[in-house]
């Protein structure tokens, strides 16, 4: 790179935090989350506004292609290991015990209502969806109904801190059905795009399947087993930085190893953060992973999501009869089918609608799923906004909803 180019780069990232500082200060102010502002920040400095008003100078600024667009591209990715990671941290397998026929039901039921209403919403309407099967097999149709069926655990937990739920049961049983909720939704996006890598619909299903499994057990095993003597023999030594060295040479393995194995790097990043916060830690490594949870949140995250009004156009690709179908669905998919499960669980009827609606939260994982599904050409600029602005309204009419249902309670 140039010195042009990399004083370019810098200046973009100033930028863009700049805008994403100012955005979500706004958006809190009117007490929305962040991530609302800082989406806004984005189409502020990309193609809708500035791409619009000041089109020379936005090329000029924000290059689509070229040395610069890589290398930020490359450090957004590297920024999104890290916040996934961080977000697989916030996962204890522990709580799961004791409640095992309630939190399967709910996350079941919460992931197959979606994902069929999702799956047939896109069968029953192809040309609204813009979907050839000729073209790309079920690839659309499974990522849809992926796309309805996955929870955001970071927005969920955050909701039940807010609102004092995450001792009580109600909250413990939303919280730890997310965490299954987001694994098989992930797994099963994993298989849409090892089927793009493999001509789709001439792909062997049961090999791409059993071949996504043998990698992220091999990443899974592969931590459990390495990291925990590695950190040990570490501390015994009284090396300095022990638990985020350790870390940061697992996520870059896991990117390495899910990408050669034709996974998105983020997959096995997700599970490694799973691993390590199963593991004991003192008061250095609790520090170390606040470290990255704290650069996660607040650096990296911004700048990606900012990043995601740069990718289109927002107001041309903006449709809003998709917008309200995409919306409408997945909120009432994901009531029933969260709702449902919790019903059959045990729980009265109030009760199994809190929950349903509390599952329904998709936030920045959501724009994350959309993001690689517009890079790797599964889904359009419509259906791409369609999605950013369903995990937005989702996310606020989570919370909403819940609270009134546990205060009405």
């Amino acid at each position: 790179m140039s010195a042009h180019d990399i004083t370019l780069l810098f200046a973009q990232l100033s930028l863009m935090l700049v805008f994403a500082l100012l955005c979500a200060w706004v958006a809190r102010r009117f007490r929305h989350p962040s991530i609302v502002g800082e989406l806004v920040a984005g189409i502020l400095l990309g193609q809708t506004v500035f791409g619009a008003v000041a089109s020379d100078v936005f090329q000029q600024i924000f290059p689509l292609h070229g040395n610069v667009a890589v290398a930020r591209d490359a450090l957004l990715l590297t920024g999104m290991l890290f916040f996934l990671f961080s977000t697989g941290m916030e996962v204890n397998l522990n709580t799961m015990r004791g409640r095992g026929v309630s939190v399967l039901l709910v996350s079941g039921f919460g992931i197959l209502i979606p994902f069929v209403f999702g799956t047939g919403m896109v069968l029953a309407l192809p040309n609204f969806f813009g979907y050839d099967p000729t073209a790309n097999g079920w690839i659309l149709p499974f990522f849809l109904g992926t796309a309805l069926g996955i929870s955001a655990l970071p927005v969920i937990a955050r909701i039940l801190l807010d609102l004092n739920l995450l001792g009580k049961e109600i909250g413990s049983v939303i919280l730890t059905s997310a965490v299954l909720n987001d694994l098989v939704g992930w797994a099963i996006f994993a298989v849409c795009l090892n089927l793009i890598r493999t001509n789709g619909a001439d792909a062997n299903l049961p090999a791409v399947i059993g071949s996504i499994l043998a990698v992220l057990g091999l990443i899974w095993f592969g931590t459990m087993w390495l990291a925990r003597p590695l950190l040990k023999w570490l501390k015994r030594s009284d090396f300095p930085g022990a638990f985020l060295i350790v870390a940061c040479i697992f996520i870059l393995s896991a990117a390495a190893l899910g990408e050669w194995f034709g996974i998105h790097p983020v997959f096995g990043v997700f599970l490694v953060g799973v691993v390590f916060a199963q593991f004991s830690k003192d008061e250095s490594d609790q520090q170390a992973s606040e470290a990255i949870h704290r650069m996660a949140i607040y650096l990296f995250a911004p700048l990606y999501f900012v990043s995601v009004g740069l990718k289109v156009n927002f107001a041309e690709n903006f449709n809003l009869w998709l917008v309200l179908l995409v919306t409408i669905v997945a909120i009432v998919s994901k009531v029933i089918g969260a709702g449902l499960g919790a019903r059959l669980g045990g729980f009265n009827p109030r009760t199994s609608v809190g929950i349903g609606f509390g599952m329904s939260a998709r936030g920045a994982i959501e724009i994350i799923l959309a993001t690689v599904a517009l890079e790797y050409q599964i889904i359009d600029g419509r259906i791409f906004v369609a999605l950013v602005v369903m995990a937005l309204v989702t996310s606020m009419v989570s919370g909403v909803m819940l609270k009134r249902v546990v205060t009405a309670s």
